[in-house]
């Protein structure tokens, strides 16, 4: 007799945009929240901008951020509009209360260095050095954002290249990237029957950072799919939200296993997860769709968010059996791409504001591919051939040369595009 096999259910609940809090403006705020005990009549100052990558308009993104401080301190301080140097800084400082900004860009972030001078005490003091005294130093940082990205040299998807490393793993079901040690740089998360790998592609090689073995709650159920389903996110705070077709779904924080019947799928809303045994026999996802997507059966589901003109978007993929992507970002009607194949991430690869579908083929050989939601028509804006079937794909933050990334993943290597 045939073993029965689970069918997954999915409940989604999508919220289509919301305002954003461009990044600029987040980490003007944060650095107020780590400096709040700093009076009135303070004079702020932002030094030149230092890069990592090549700035179009670098006085630019320096007065921008000199402008969020100013809308975040408010009447706390007063924003000199010209740069200084520390040393300029240190001048000022002599006779009055100075908040010096060094802004900086740096393996895919913003980080803001801020440090609080003020004259010594008395005038004995100050005759015997006029030196101010640091009272306060915080470093704020974010992740690079479509409105940086702006000053900075434009992304090219077309000129992308691909870097291949072997992976030790075998089959990996599900791929994300984020920081989950907490440490400002980005990890690979790869999710596999047996176990949760962290690990970083450096140097030319994979290097498994942690094997997480699945706890015993989670032990294989009896009755399995054919090709397992699996999603995996990380949360900002660096935990892990994980779902496998044969085990279930469960968090990871700070080493600490919990079983899970709720978690949230990258931006798209609340997901409720369960089995129902004695079903027919399926490897589909069926998912309650958003409003206006009146289709019912899938094999493949991605989700995002992303900025655009000053909103945050949410954006939603969802993927029929024979082959067929539906698309809704925002309020949008769905987009409909035709022959994609069963990997599906998204993300805005290139920092415009404009999404992009990363899927592979749905033909007889396999690609990557990488397709821009443009006004008008979907562009293909790059495509390489594999010679193994593609098992996973996801869409990392921007790092290096502060470009996001696609990370994909068959039985024998892992492929970086960017």
């Amino acid at each position: 007799m045939s073993a029965i096999r689970p069918i997954a259910f999915f409940t989604v609940v999508l919220v289509a945009e919301s305002a954003h809090a461009a990044a600029i403006d987040q980490v003007a705020k944060n650095s107020l929240e780590q400096l709040s005990k700093v009076g009135t009549g303070v004079t702020c100052v932002v030094a030149s901008l230092i890069t990592d990558v090549t700035a179009t308009d670098p006085e630019g993104l320096r007065a921008r951020v000199a402008r969020a401080i100013a809308m975040q301190w408010g009447r706390r301080a007063h924003v000199e509009p010209k740069s200084h140097t520390m040393a300029q800084a240190e001048l000022v400082a002599q006779k009055k209360h100075v908040l010096f900004v060094q802004p900086e860009i740096r393996n895919g972030e913003l980080l803001l260095r801020v440090r609080t001078l003020q004259p010594r005490g008395n005038v004995w003091d100050r005759s015997v050095d006029r030196s101010p005294i640091t009272s306060k130093e915080a470093l704020v940082r974010v992740r690079v954002d479509s409105e940086i990205r702006a000053f900075l040299r434009p992304i090219l998807l077309e000129e992308a290249k691909s870097t291949t490393f072997l992976q030790p793993l075998g089959r990996v079901s599900a791929l994300a990237c984020g920081d989950v040690r907490n440490d400002g740089s980005l990890e690979l998360i790869a999710v596999t029957t047996s176990r949760v790998s962290i690990a970083s592609l450096r140097q030319g090689a994979f290097h498994e950072i942690e094997s997480l073995a699945w706890p015993r709650e989670l032990a294989l159920l009896p009755a399995r799919l054919r090709e397992p389903l699996a999603v995996v996110e990380v949360t900002e705070n660096g935990a892990l939200g994980i779902g496998h077709s044969d085990r279930g779904f469960s968090t990871w924080d700070d080493g600490v296993w919990k079983s899970e019947k709720t978690w949230r799928l990258d931006a798209t809303g609340v997901v409720n997860f369960r089995y129902q045994i004695g079903r027919p026999k399926s490897a589909f996802i069926t998912v309650t769709p958003p409003t206006g997507l009146d289709v019912q059966v899938f094999d493949a589901i991605a989700g995002t968010e992303f900025a655009s003109l000053g909103l945050t978007l949410r954006a939603f993929a969802l993927r029929e059996p024979s082959g067929r992507l539906y698309v809704m970002v925002g309020n949008n009607a769905p987009v409909i791409l035709d022959d994609v194949g069963a990997q599906v991430a998204l993300g805005d690869l290139d920092l415009d504001g404009v999404l992009e579908v990363v899927t592979t083929s749905n033909g007889a050989s396999e690609r990557l591919r990488v397709v821009s939601l443009t006004a008008g028509a979907p562009k293909i804006r790059w495509e390489q051939e594999s010679a193994d079937p593609i098992r996973s794909v996801t869409v990392c933050p921007p790092e290096a040369a502060s470009k996001p990334s696609i990370v994909a993943v068959t039985d024998r290597q892992v492929w970086r595009v960017w």
